[in-house]
């Protein structure tokens, strides 16, 4: 709730710059208004409605600051009213699940030039937030490597506030708040992380099932840069060599160069290099 007396406090500042607003274009009175009907609407669980009206919002006032139709006087508190809203906004795609449009947020949040302590920790760990959430998504549809991509990227975000005592530059309500996020957050990336390694680990036993043994050994491989336990590749290892033996594992070409004689031992006559690939097969 602490977001919620962050935008009653702003409706207030809206209200006051509507006493020396000089353009027709920019309406401080109607845009407080509409700043209060997207207010009920997230404190009443209508998060879509929300950030429909704080999406506008947010359109209208950067507008009103591009064009100076706001006061110069009042154009600093409009800014940070722009960040308030921006926000919100993000709120509401978190709680709608649209976890994609909630990081494009937070991240251009994070990029307005002199935020606070207070406000960079609170954009960076709500960022962390749904990116972690993206990842769960990622999980989900069985993408390991898009899954790493937003776990490594929340790993980013959560560095930089590492050694930031919330305390000292949040309420201590928020800073409550965002500590709890932060736990839960930490929590879920290395849950999901141990996941997304089991995908990959599964997508390789499947293809050592399948006799792929190509493809099987190229997963492999790849394997130690995941972070996979030693005894996991081990096992994977031993399971491939059963299933494929080094021997089937060679290509025809290889076989054909390898031992530099095979055409004087009859290897070609008999078609092992240049016959039927299939009795390479066993």
């Amino acid at each position: 709730m602490a977001g919620i007396k962050w935008l009653s406090c702003l409706c207030a500042v809206m209200i006051l710059l509507s006493s020396s607003a000089a353009l027709a274009e920019w309406d401080p009175r109607t845009f407080a208004k509409a700043l209060k009907a997207a207010e009920e609407d997230y404190v009443a669980g209508n998060f879509a409605e929300a950030g429909i009206k704080y999406a506008q919002l947010t359109g209208v006032l950067k507008e009103a600051l591009a064009s100076s139709a706001v006061p110069e006087a009042q154009q600093e508190r409009a800014s940070e009213a722009l960040l308030v809203i921006g926000y919100q906004l993000a709120r509401c795609h978190q709680q709608t699940k649209d976890c994609q449009s909630a990081a494009d947020v937070y991240s251009e949040l994070l990029a307005t030039t002199g935020l606070t302590d207070g406000l960079m920790v609170k954009f960076t760990v709500r960022a962390a937030e749904a990116r972690v959430c993206m990842a769960e998504n990622a999980v989900k549809a069985g993408d390991a490597q898009l899954a790493r991509a937003h776990l490594d990227t929340v790993s980013q975000l959560l560095s930089g506030v590492v050694g930031i005592p919330l305390d000292e530059v949040l309420s201590e309500e928020l800073a409550a708040d965002l500590e709890t996020v932060q736990n839960e957050t930490l929590a879920k990336q290395e849950t999901l992380d141990a996941q997304r390694k089991g995908l990959l680990v599964a997508s390789t036993e499947e293809l050592i099932r399948s006799k792929e043994c190509v493809g099987a050994e190229t997963a492999l491989t790849k394997l130690p840069g995941e972070d996979i336990d030693q005894a996991e590749l081990t096992r994977l290892r031993g399971e491939l060599d059963v299933a494929c033996p080094p021997r089937v594992r060679r290509t025809r070409h290889d076989l054909c160069r390898a031992g530099r004689g095979w055409a004087r031992w009859g290897a070609a006559a008999d078609g092992r290099c240049s016959g039927d690939r299939r009795r390479w097969r066993h």
